[in-house]
């Protein structure tokens, strides 16, 4: 299995100053990758022709990001579910409701195959007091703008779904990766442990369906197939690894975000070329509330 992974070194393509803990990155169809900054504030667009460049300054702890079929961008955070036009620049809220008030303290989000949005909130207060935190919970955005909870969860962090979409892998830090059966309403069941881990990640799925794990308190890369066997682990050039997405002309290259737990100016974007295309990240349909 590993000569058909074939992996090959893990290539930085930059690591700057004013970065402590990129996570979320995601490209667009024109090849910006964007990101955001978990520990800090900040959500970034970048491209090697421009560079990096802060897209909206109030966003706080982004984690997750997802391309919207408008051609929007959708990043979740401190403030809850965001929505940025590249076509105006003008920044607006996902609507999403939660008892009458907007959903907010979201970690890590993805899209299925419908255009639904399935994400994690995350007790954000607790980590900056440095005491344990309460349960957050799973929840699934429908496109019709209806939000339900799914279930009670410790610390949420990366979904990706199976080739088929009949799977869902959450990744619950201090448990390890989960996987759910995941029906055609968005319903999930049958929780099951897939791989073990007090520091899992961001995840991302290949199109036969192995599974890639970011470890935040290690420097490298897990690599499990579908019965959850770990095949790889990579080394990369971060202390810590937030999270993965696929990209390139053929979706053979992993796209890494990490940085430093502890100190500012050590976090960046390396890129990891596999033997093996990653899925292709759907979109969201989700409704976006006029920022008039």
């Amino acid at each position: 299995m590993s000569e058909g992974i074939n992996i090959m070194e893990v290539e930085l393509i930059f690591m700057k100053d004013f970065l402590h803990f990129p996570e979320g990155p995601r490209f667009d169809d024109e090849g910006n990758l964007y990101f955001g900054d978990a520990l800090d504030d900040g959500f970034y667009r970048f491209s090697e022709a421009k560079g990096i460049k802060k897209i909206d300054n109030l966003a706080s702890g982004v984690g997750g990001v997802v391309i919207h079929e408008d051609g929007g961008v959708v990043y979740s955070g401190r403030q809850g579910m965001m929505h940025y036009q590249p076509k105006s620049g003008v920044v607006s809220r996902v609507d999403a409701l939660w008892e009458t008030r907007p959903l907010t303290g979201v970690n890590d989000i993805e899209a299925d195959r419908f255009g639904n949005l399935y994400g994690g909130t995350l007790d954000f207060a607790a980590f900056e007091r440095g005491v344990p935190p309460q349960p957050g919970f799973l929840f699934r955005l429908d496109v019709d703008g209806s939000l339900t909870r799914l279930r009670d969860v410790g610390i949420s962090n990366g979904i990706a779904f199976s080739p088929l979409g009949d799977t869902m892998y959450f990744s619950e830090s201090g448990e390890g990766v989960f996987s759910y059966d995941l029906s055609d309403s968005g319903n999930v069941t049958n929780r099951q442990l897939f791989a073990g881990l007090d520091d899992s990640d961001g995840v991302a799925v290949d199109i036969e369906g192995g599974l890639w794990v970011a470890r935040y308190l290690n420097n490298h890369l897990l690599y499990f197939n579908t019965n959850g066997d770990l095949l790889e682990e990579v080394v990369t050039p971060f202390d810590n690894v937030t999270s993965v997405t696929f990209g390139g002309k053929d979706m053979k290259e992993l796209y890494i975000t990490g940085g430093t737990l502890g100190a500012k100016g050590k976090g960046g974007v390396a890129k990891l070329t596999v033997g093996i295309a990653g899925m292709k990240s759907h979109k969201t349909s989700v409704a976006i509330l006029d920022s008039n």
